[in-house]
């Protein structure tokens, strides 16, 4: 019995020291337009996305997205009686790296996604995929810890199976620096 609770005693401090290595560094929400595709011509969409992400003491920063995005024309005034408006909504999370360079922050991201496909009125469909995300960012403060970046976010979406999707998206966004450490 004291053997197991040695090692349950060393897990339990070993677990505390990798998740104190963690840190949320941002959330971040932006704005865009880009595009989807089914079994369908382009449709150019109007596009939502926000997300946290953490980082860790090396440059691997790690995200967790939610995108939406819908067929432009759903936020134009016009008669809406007996019209459906293509959508796609999602989850992703990606591992990606960070560059630094004097004001400005570069990262490249991929992973793993969740899709909600909802292009065809027939009903949703829900498939996994690939993302791929890269974003500029200007740093707006002074201390690198806490405060504003504005920048550029890209990415691109693409799933498998009977109706692969493809999104690809560019939008302008802000992020708030908090670089808070997970215990």
């Amino acid at each position: 019995m004291k053997n197991t609770s040695k090692i349950f005693f060393c897990l339990l401090i070993i677990s505390g020291v990798i998740n104190a290595q963690f840190k949320l560094r941002s959330v971040n929400i932006s704005v865009g337009v880009g595009s989807i595709q089914s079994a369908s011509p382009n449709l150019t969409t109007f596009d939502f996305q926000s997300g946290i992400e953490f980082s860790t003491n090396q440059k691997l920063n790690y995200k967790i997205n939610y995108f939406y995005s819908r067929k432009v024309e759903y936020f134009l005034p016009e008669n809406r009686s007996n019209k459906y408006y293509p959508f796609v909504s999602g989850l992703s999370a990606l591992v990606g790296l960070t560059q630094m360079n004097g004001k400005f922050i570069f990262d490249e991201g991929l992973g793993a996604t969740y899709v909600n496909n909802g292009i065809f009125n027939s009903g949703s469909n829900y498939s996994m995929g690939l993302a791929f995300s890269f974003s500029a960012r200007l740093i707006l403060h002074q201390s690198r810890k806490k405060g504003w970046e504005i920048g550029i976010f890209t990415g691109m979406v693409q799933t498998f199976g009977a109706e692969a999707l493809r999104r690809v998206n560019i939008n302008v966004g802000v992020s708030y620096i908090l670089s808070l450490p997970i215990l």
